[in-house]
């Protein structure tokens, strides 16, 4: 293969990359200036090459280099300097306004291209026209030609270097291999000018200019189809979003990631493929639940309306939950739509304060229900006291009255004469005894009442330990549990040294009451556990018993309503102020499991105290 033929065949694969690029370039959608400059630089390249080709061609043949090839071929690497300036703004910018910038980087392309197209009258740009490339001849122009360009070139990159880590702090894949592509030619450009400087022209053959911008061709070429070059925004946008402290992901209008950010990978980045370019696939993890399609939705929505698309966003992982506001913003610039910003504002701070805002408005309410219960059953029984006292003082006179009737009626023999008199002093005797007793029954009632009220809003906080509530629940009920037949089985799932804080003479009544109603549930005794473990924070104590169990209308009102299941035996009272007592001091509660026929399960929750 002789040197002409390789350099020809040289031409030709860089023609046909340059051509390549520019199809690949003008078949995108939705194209922007960017996409129009960098066509144009294409172009310019591509018809420098198609002409040298021609030259080639034209010298193989006749032996001489054609003049309008030449000329052509030089006027579309006078522009290309020029063009790269204009990409490197709109790289940065996005967008030139007004017809300013193009002015001034268009005049020296434009005195170049006369001075050459003119040089047979004046001879300052080339001294002899071209035989051959080696003994080309250059006038004194030329020199200012090549330093404008060289200026123009250089200038493009320092451009796109300074912005870029000015405002992202790092040069981008995407700009790196831009840049060395764009770079390589120049290289070769200083190279040259400075043999002809220092009269030591460098022998270099006339394709390495062509191999130079093949190279610049393909890194363009990868940096579009490998990193989406032109998809990319402007870095001047890119100093916006990566000064935001919340997560956020930059889509294209293909769903093509643009930049996630550190926020992001921060937050998501242990569930997510930080490679993949897709967006549609980065929450393919079943953990992030139907998160993707709800963005998906909201992107075409904030696209259609050109308006911002909120939604709460729930994200559970590692044991722990986070919330999210998410917005997707659609992204404008001169009214034409260039990305979509999808931003994950973490709210669980928030989220958790008005949760504690929320549980101490709670517990203020019911500390207030607390206190209004006490004094209105202090206020009733001392209320009601009164007329019993009275009304047992009465039965009491009557009993003995009517013990003396009786007694008079015997000595003086009437119940011989008129014997229905003695079923009339049994009836009076018999009802004397059952009111006595409805009184006692209602007294005892409002004393027990009154005292468990006023035990639940004595209102003493301390801190006390599982261990310690647990041996007072057992001395205290040790009576009750041997006289029905009961036995009480204590099972701790955490350290019995775990903290709890509030008042422990409330806490103690709640359990009692609990497993009181746990005896009752068995006719002829049986077995009882406490059950104590620590669920998200919370020491939760389970009372369960194998009894009666309770019907579920019953169960669905116990706390809402004053209802037992004991009869004349119970008030109803014992659980419906336990859930009032455990909300308004602890910021417990209580909950209630049961089937009729196997049993109950009562589950109290108390916030653990917490470690410092």
């Amino acid at each position: 293969m002789t040197g002409a033929t390789a350099r020809i065949l040289v031409y030709l694969f860089s023609a046909a990359v340059l051509l390549l690029l520019i199809i690949m370039i003008e078949t995108l959608k939705n194209k922007k200036q960017l996409h129009r400059m960098c066509s144009i630089s294409v172009g310019l390249l591509f018809l420098w090459t198609l002409f040298r080709l021609l030259n080639q061609a034209s010298a193989i043949l006749t032996e001489d280099i054609m003049w309008l090839f030449f000329c052509m071929g030089s006027i579309s690497v006078f522009f290309l300097p020029s063009t790269l300036i204009l990409l490197s703004v709109l790289l940065i910018n996005d967008r030139i306004q007004g017809i300013r910038t193009y002015v001034w980087t268009l005049i020296p392309p434009v005195v170049s291209t006369l001075m050459i197209i003119t040089n047979d009258l004046h001879g300052v740009f080339l001294i002899r026209h071209p035989i051959y490339a080696k003994v080309i001849s250059y006038g004194t122009y030329y020199y200012i030609h090549c330093t404008w360009q060289l200026f123009f070139a250089t200038g493009a990159i320092i451009y796109i270097i300074r912005f870029s880590l000015k405002y992202t702090e790092c040069l981008s894949k995407q700009i790196l291999i831009v840049v060395l592509g764009m770079s390589t030619p120049i290289v070769v450009d200083y190279l040259l000018y400075l043999g002809y400087f220092l009269m030591m022209p460098l022998e270099l053959p006339d394709y390495v200019h062509t191999i130079s911008y093949c190279f610049t061709a393909i890194c363009i070429t990868y940096a579009i189809y490998k990193y989406r070059f032109l998809d990319m925004i402007p870095i001047a946008v890119k100093s916006i979003v990566d000064n935001i402290s919340d997560s956020f992901i930059l889509i294209d209008y293909r769903n093509n990631i643009l930049k996630i950010n550190k926020a992001f990978k921060y937050e998501f980045g242990k569930y997510i493929d930080e490679n993949e370019n897709d967006f549609s696939e980065i929450f393919k993890n079943k953990i992030f639940g139907n998160i993707n399609m709800k963005i998906s939705d909201g992107v075409l929505k904030a696209r259609e309306d050109a308006a911002s698309v909120k939604f709460e966003y729930e994200f559970g992982a590692g044991g722990s939950v986070k919330y999210f506001d998410v917005e997707i913003t659609p992204v404008f610039i001169q009214k034409r739509f260039m990305a979509t910003l999808i931003l994950f504002k973490n709210i669980t701070e928030h989220k958790q304060v008005l949760k504690l805002i929320e549980e101490n408005t709670n517990q203020m309410v019911e500390k207030a229900r607390l206190i209004s219960l006490n004094q209105l059953i202090g206020g009733i029984a001392h209320n009601i006291k009164s007329p019993l006292m009275a009304s047992s003082g009465g039965i009491l006179a009557i009993s003995r009255h009517t013990r003396s009737i009786d007694k008079l009626l015997e000595d003086l023999n009437i119940y011989s004469q008129y014997p229905q008199y003695i079923s009339v002093i049994k009836e009076m005797n018999k009802w004397g005894d059952m009111i006595k007793n409805y009184l006692i029954y209602i007294s005892d009632i409002i004393t027990a009442v009154k005292d468990q009220a006023t035990s639940f809003n004595s209102g003493d906080r301390n801190v006390f330990t599982v261990k310690k509530i647990l041996d007072r629940v057992s001395i205290l009920m040790e009576f009750e549990l041997k006289k029905y037949r009961c036995r009480l089985n204590k099972i701790l799932e955490l350290d019995s040294e775990a903290e709890i804080e509030g008042d422990i003479t409330a806490l103690t009544q709640i359990l009692n009451n609990i497993i009181i109603n746990a005896i009752q549930a068995y006719d002829n005794g049986g077995e009882i556990d406490v059950l104590v473990e620590k669920s998200a924070g919370q020491v939760v104590f389970t009372v369960k018993d194998y009894g009666r169990g309770i019907d579920k209308e019953i169960k669905d009102r116990i706390f809402d309503e004053m209802i037992t299941t004991k009869g004349k035996e119970g008030t109803g009272l014992g659980l419906y102020i336990a859930n009032i007592a455990l909300k308004g001091q602890f910021r417990g509660n209580i909950r209630i499991e049961s089937e009729k026929g196997k049993g109950t399960a009562v589950h109290v929750s108390i916030p653990q105290k917490a470690e410092h």
